[in-house]
C-alpha cells in the first residue's frame, strides 16, 4: 500500500491534474433555434420553381410530400436537408452530363463538316484536272493542224504531204485516247466524291435533325413546368422583358395580372401533396382555356 501510495504521488508530480476552466460566454456557443416549417416552405417554394428533368420527377415528388409534413416525418430534418442536396447534386449532374452530350455532338457535327469541306475541294480538284486536259488537248491539236497546214504550204512532194498528215493524225488520234482515259478516270473520282458528299450530307441531315429534337426538348424542360404544363418562370421573365420593351418603343396598353389560389396550404395539409398538385394542373388548365392567343400565362412560383 504505501508503495502505491508512493507512485501515485510520484504521478501527480509528473502529470499534475488540470483543473477545468469554466467556458466564458464568448467561448459558448450560442444556441440556435431553427424554423422547421418555414424552411420547408420555402425549399418547398424553390422546388416548384425548379425545372425537374423527368427522371427526378417521382423522387422529388416524395421529398415535396416530406416537407410538407416534416414534423411528422419520422427522419431527422438534417436527414431531409441531406437527401434534398443529394438531389440537387444528381439534377446538376444530369444537366453537366446532358450539356457535355451536346458539347461532343457538336465537335462530331464540325469533324464531318471538316471532311464535306475535304471533298468540296477534292472534287473541285478532279473538275479543273478535267478542264486542264481539255484545253491541252484542244491546243495540242490546234498546233498539230496548224504545223500541218504550213508543211503543206512548204512541201511539193504527195508522198511527203500523206506521210505528215498520218503522222499528225496518229498524234491526235493517240492524245484523244490519252485524254479519254483520263477523263474516265477523273469521272470515276468525281463520281465517289459525290457519292461519299451526299452520304455525308445525309447523314449530317440525319444527325441536325435529332439534334434539334434533343435542343427541343431541353429548352422546353428549361421553360415549361413539368407539373402545370405552362411556361416557367424562366419563360415568364424572357416573356416580360420582351413585353417590356415593345411597350416601350410602340407605347401600346401593357397588363400585368398576378393571380394566386387563396389557403392553398389548406388543401396540402388536409388532403395531401398530390391533391394539391391536381389543384394546380386543373386550375393551370382552365386558365389556359380561357385566354387569347395573344395572351401569355406562366407559373410564377408556389
Amino acid at each position: 500500500e504505501q508503495s502505491s501510495d508512493l507512485f501515485l504521488e510520484v504521478l501527480k508530480i509528473i502529470e499534475p491534474e488540470e483543473t477545468p476552466k469554466e467556458a466564458t460566454e464568448e467561448e459558448i456557443e450560442p444556441i440556435v433555434y431553427v424554423d422547421v416549417n418555414k424552411v420547408s416552405e420555402q425549399l418547398l417554394q424553390y422546388l416548384s420553381a425548379l425545372a425537374i428533368p423527368a427522371v427526378f420527377e417521382s423522387q422529388t415528388a416524395l421529398l415535396k410530400d416530406v416537407l410538407l409534413h416534416p414534423n411528422q416525418s419520422p427522419k431527422p430534418f438534417e436527414e431531409i436537408l441531406d437527401e434534398l442536396v443529394q438531389l440537387l447534386l444528381k439534377i446538376k449532374e444530369y444537366g453537366e452530363a446532358e450539356q457535355q452530350d451536346i458539347d461532343q455532338f457538336l465537335l462530331y457535327i464540325a469533324a464531318q463538316l471538316a471532311d464535306l469541306n475535304t471533298i468540296v475541294t477534292q472534287t473541285n480538284d478532279s473538275m479543273n484536272t478535267s478542264v486542264k486536259n481539255r484545253n491541252k488537248l484542244d491546243q495540242s491539236i490546234f498546233t498539230q493542224v496548224r504545223e500541218l497546214q504550213i508543211e503543206a504550204i512548204k512541201t511539193s512532194s504527195i508522198s511527203t504531204l500523206k506521210e505528215m498528215v498520218n503522222k499528225c493524225f496518229k498524234t491526235v488520234a493517240s492524245e484523244i485516247k490519252t485524254h479519254h482515259q483520263q477523263e474516265k478516270e477523273h469521272q470515276v473520282q468525281l463520281q465517289d466524291h459525290m457519292a461519299n458528299l451526299v452520304n455525308k450530307m445525309i447523314a449530317l441531315e440525319v444527325e441536325t435533325e435529332n439534334l434539334k429534337m434533343e435542343l427541343k426538348v431541353i429548352h422546353t424542360q428549361a421553360m415549361q413546368d413539368t407539373l402545370t404544363g405552362l411556361p416557367n418562370r424562366n419563360a415568364y421573365n424572357q416573356r416580360l422583358k420582351e413585353e417590356l420593351a415593345r411597350y416601350k418603343r410602340y407605347d401600346t396598353p401593357l397588363t400585368l395580372a398576378v393571380w394566386d389560389i387563396d389557403h392553398f396550404k389548406s388543401i396540402n395539409d388536409n388532403f395531401g401533396h398530390k391533391s394539391g398538385d391536381k389543384v394546380l394542373a386543373l386550375t393551370a388548365s382552365l386558365l389556359r382555356e380561357h385566354i387569347r392567343d395573344t395572351d401569355f400565362i406562366s407559373r410564377f412560383g408556389g
